[in-house]
């Protein structure tokens, strides 16, 4: 007599289900009499390789493209997202080592953060100076002033662990005086050309957007030393975290 389906084993119909390819297991099993193999189309059918896909939410606190990023390689196909948006695809079979993945890092992870009271040395009144009034009226943010040599992608990297950034803990910005000399590229973007990427020799990349067209021209001309308030923003897809600055303000010295 023909099995239907219901009357499957609850193991396999788990796996089945699993799967997700149970209209095709039933045809097998309820058409049987009439196909050649039905017994091997179903063996075959159940080591069929599937990928399944995850949409995650997380609450403030928590940042899950890092916890994909901390799985052991090859987990996941593909993940991406933001701290508390995020996705992935992985093999089906895979899902409980992702899962293990996820619960090991929220028990044992590293909460560590960064000491950033070394970076919150005062102003040197000679850069205030050279600052447009407009500049200085931004520095009532959360601005760490900083020497360019001591940044780097690894601090931003560290910096970003701080997250999540709110009312009671604001989105720090750095204040930093970049020499002509460390800028690396320099790319004007836009139908309008209102935006410039800058690349600088420390490998971070600074974006400015919607800026004056005369302040462009300054910026791209190449030949003076200017003072950057920025914040940091990550992006994180197709296994692949970047890091970069977000110009708030710029002075041409």
């Amino acid at each position: 007599m023909t099995k239907s389906y219901n009357q499957l084993s609850p193991e396999v119909k788990s796996k089945l289900e699993l799967l997700g390819i149970d209209i095709e297991v039933k045809y097998i099993i309820e058409n049987q009499s009439s196909l050649t193999s039905p017994s091997e189309q179903l063996a075959n059918l159940l080591k069929k390789p599937s990928i399944s896909t995850a949409s995650l939410r997380a609450p403030e606190g928590y940042h899950l493209p890092n916890i994909m990023l901390s799985l052991e390689a090859g987990i996941l196909d593909k993940f991406g997202g933001h701290p508390c948006a995020a996705g992935f695809s992985t093999r089906t079979e895979a899902l409980s080592l992702v899962k293990q993945g996820f619960l090991d890092y929220l028990s044992h992870g590293d909460q560590g953060v960064l000491d950033m009271s070394s970076f919150q040395s005062q102003i040197p009144s000679n850069l205030i100076t050279k600052m447009t009034a407009a500049m200085r009226a931004s520095l009532d943010k959360n601005v760490i002033y900083i020497d360019y040599n001591q940044l780097n992608l690894e601090l931003l990297a560290e910096v970003f662990r701080l997250e999540p950034f709110g009312i009671d803990f604001p989105f720090p910005y750095f204040l930093f005086e970049l020499p002509s000399c460390r800028v690396a590229s320099r790319k004007v973007l836009g139908s309008e050309s209102k935006h410039i990427k800058i690349g600088m020799d420390n490998g971070i990349n600074l974006t400015f957007f919607n800026l004056e067209l005369d302040l462009i021209k300054k910026i791209n001309a190449g030949n003076s030393d200017l003072i950057i308030l920025a914040k940091i923003s990550q992006n994180t897809w197709n296994n692949s975290t970047k890091l970069e600055l977000i110009g708030e303000a710029i002075c041409v010295g």
